[in-house]
């Protein structure tokens, strides 16, 4: 009798502390995911190119790389983070960091910037109340398509060869990186570079791996290119 009472006892011991455990990691979940979504990935790019716009920048050039929501009702929180590039006549300025916060309700969007340091764990602590939703910003449709969503790719590796060639460098994969000496070596091929690869895709293959997506593209110059997508923006190139 006594053995079975210390095992009750043991039993109810052991479903009290996964019960506390539980607890705790419900009070700890963040509920913040990364955003997979395509379609609203790039509405939400074109929103804040628009916004920039309309902030008196010249031809400006916003490009998103990752974005983070949090759903607190009707509402979405949307943390937004990348880069812009403000072309000039003289030359251009390149702000690497540059964030903002969405909040969607339906088909109606308010938007703001945020410091460069902010990050997306804000997301953990807002709620509605911190907000007075203002209607009357429509979001934009967008026309999507995997094709524009390869040639923009293309098109940002090309772009980075002029502001910012090690980011460039980095979005290359370890194949294409071991024809380059060096980044030194890769660096002075920029030119080289640009001037061989196209943003134009001809035609394209996708094949679905476990933790990828792989491209095999022919652009506009014949040029046989890899790309391998991991996520929205996240990607190697192979040429």
């Amino acid at each position: 009798m006594n053995k079975n009472k210390k095992l009750i006892i043991a039993c109810i011991s052991i479903l009290s502390t996964l019960l506390i455990i539980y607890l705790i990691l419900s009070l700890l979940k963040k509920d913040v995911y990364i955003l997979k979504d395509e379609e609203t990935f790039y509405k939400i790019q074109t929103t804040i190119n628009n916004y920039i716009k309309d902030k008196d920048y010249i031809n400006p050039e916003f490009t998103l790389k990752n974005i983070y929501y949090k759903k607190d009702g009707l509402t979405t929180f949307y943390y937004a983070n990348g880069y812009i590039v403000d072309y000039k006549i003289s030359g251009y300025d390149y702000e690497r960091n540059i964030n903002y916060l969405l909040l969607i309700k339906g088909n109606s969007y308010n938007i703001y910037e945020l410091s460069q340091n902010q990050n997306e764990n804000m997301l953990e602590k807002l709620n509605s109340n911190d907000y007075t939703f203002v209607n009357g910003n429509i979001l934009p449709t967008v026309s999507y398509s995997e094709q524009n969503k390869l040639s923009s790719y293309l098109a940002e590796f090309l772009n980075l060869l002029s502001v910012d060639n090690k980011r460039a460098y980095d979005l290359l994969n370890d194949n294409t990186k071991k024809e380059y000496s060096s980044y030194d070596n890769f660096f002075t091929k920029s030119t080289e570079i640009y001037n061989k690869l196209d943003t134009t895709i001809k035609s394209y293959t996708k094949k679905e791996k476990k933790n990828y997506t792989l491209y095999e593209v022919i652009d506009n110059k014949n040029n046989n290119i890899k790309i391998t997508e991991y996520s929205i923006m996240n990607y190697k190139i192979e040429y």
